[in-house]
């Protein structure tokens, strides 16, 4: 069976958005990425996307919005974004710090999967896509 996680980038209506400074797995040491983790039992993706932000960052955001689903016989994401008024209510809650960037400028030390997938919601255009690895 696949391990399914969800993951999520909210953003303020000034083009910022919060991330997280990953310490683990070992392939994302050191770099950003949206804020998510593991689907658990029972979950929907939407759930562990409300629970995770609040849990990692603080913040409870009941609104999130599926853009993308990545997928491979091993693993499964559902990427989501979120606008709120401004990021100042967000917090570090875990030994991962939460990080503010310029979503239009996104710093080299982002996960690559991010340069992409992070202009498919500031575009502004409705998007709706599926990533399928074999």
């Amino acid at each position: 069976m696949a391990t399914l996680y969800s993951c999520g980038f909210l953003f303020d209506p000034c083009g910022l958005v919060a991330l997280i400074r990953k310490n683990r797995p070992d392939w994302q040491l050191g770099k950003l990425n949206g804020v998510g983790g593991h689907v658990e039992a029972g979950e929907t993706f939407h759930d562990c996307m409300v629970r995770e932000f609040k849990e990692e960052a603080g913040l409870l955001v009941p609104e999130w919005k599926r853009f993308v689903n990545m997928r491979s016989p091993d693993w499964g994401v559902a990427f989501f974004h979120a606008t709120v008024p401004h990021l100042g209510d967000v917090e570090t809650k875990t030994d991962e710090p939460i990080v503010v960037v310029n979503a239009y400028q996104l710093p080299a030390d982002t996960v690559p999967n991010l340069q992409w997938l992070i202009p498919m919601v500031t575009t502004n255009e409705p998007c709706t896509a599926e990533v399928t690895y074999q």
